[in-house]
């Protein structure tokens, strides 16, 4: 039975159709239950011979060894570890970061009190020499589930940094302080607040999408030091000026300011275009027997100091 079902949870997580909020409540609830299962684990241990409930858990599970139960939280948490690195090493830039974020934080507060017990004992426990182990072992399942909810934050800013909307000040402490006790916790609410306000500034800025103009690629009648010369749908000439474009690229990403002074996005994937986020938002198509235009656009944007972002 507890082959077969972890099978099932491996295959759930690999699976690429498997919704993400599912992938999420396979390694999520896991995870949270680590520390409070430890903590059930050593009551079953010292209480067994006090309370009843315990005894019986004992005895019918474990059989009266407390090697038992230390090697199944073991095991447990092994598994557990490698449910979280799989989820890790799958994860997709198409995925949610604000829910995993999410998850990652809930986790995280969830977890809250059982630390606080777990501290405390482990302060009472050093206090004799006999109950020194127990401390050591608290501390090392600490560690494994702070190790096991970082993956999911740590996943999380990957899916940000992918879609361009962390700067690299915000991810390095983040991640760096998923290896530190109670930091970790402000890190996790810090990267969920800053993705939920990004999703939000994302749905203003989408009531009020300006119109879209869409081009034919070669309409580009110049390039200078300065702007992209163009001729409308009307026969005008028009510009877009590469330090405006740049302030837009980065209003439509949610960013203050890229590494690199991107201008517009470039793709293939759904057909040639070339997007500026202006005001009219302008889309530049072309197809195959354009490419060696396309090349020298790109080039050209290139040679004025800015870049084209490959959306692809």
């Amino acid at each position: 039975l507890y082959q077969s079902c972890g099978y099932l949870l491996f295959y759930e997580i690999f699976k690429e159709g498997t919704n993400l909020n599912k992938k999420l409540s396979f390694v999520a609830i896991p995870i949270a239950l680590v520390p409070y299962l430890a903590l059930f684990a050593l009551a079953t241990i010292l209480l067994s011979t006090e309370v009843p409930f315990f005894r019986t858990i004992m005895e019918s599970l474990f059989q009266n060894n407390a090697i038992t139960i230390l090697i199944a939280l073991f095991v447990y948490c092994m598994v557990v570890a490698l449910i979280g690195i799989c989820f890790f090493v799958n994860t997709n830039k198409n995925w949610d970061a604000l829910a995993v974020a999410k998850t990652a934080m809930i986790i995280k507060l969830v977890q809250i009190p059982a630390y606080i017990l777990i501290f405390a004992l482990s302060v009472m426990f050093v206090i004799t020499i006999f109950t020194i182990p127990f401390s050591v072992g608290l501390f090392i399942i600490d560690c494994l589930s702070l190790f096991m909810t970082g993956l999911l934050v740590i996943s999380s800013v990957v899916i940000s940094v992918q879609n361009n909307t962390l700067t690299f000040k915000e991810v390095f402490w983040i991640v760096l302080f998923q290896f530190v006790f109670c930091a970790d916790v402000f890190a996790s609410v810090f990267l969920y607040r800053k993705l939920k306000t990004i999703r939000n500034q994302n749905q203003s800025f989408n009531h009020i999408l300006p119109p879209t103009l869409e081009l034919s690629l070669s309409s580009i009648q110049e390039m200078n030091q300065k702007e992209i010369v163009y001729m409308d749908n009307e026969g005008l000439i028009a510009t877009i000026n590469y330090l405006e474009a740049h302030k837009c690229w980065c209003k439509a990403k949610s960013i203050r300011k890229s590494s690199l002074k991107y201008i517009c996005d470039q793709t293939k994937s759904d057909g040639w275009k070339i997007i500026f986020y202006t005001n009219p938002k302008i889309i530049f198509y072309a197809d195959m027997g354009q490419k060696e235009l396309w090349d020298s656009i790109i080039d050209g944007i290139g040679l004025q100091g800015f870049y084209s972002f490959d959306f692809d």
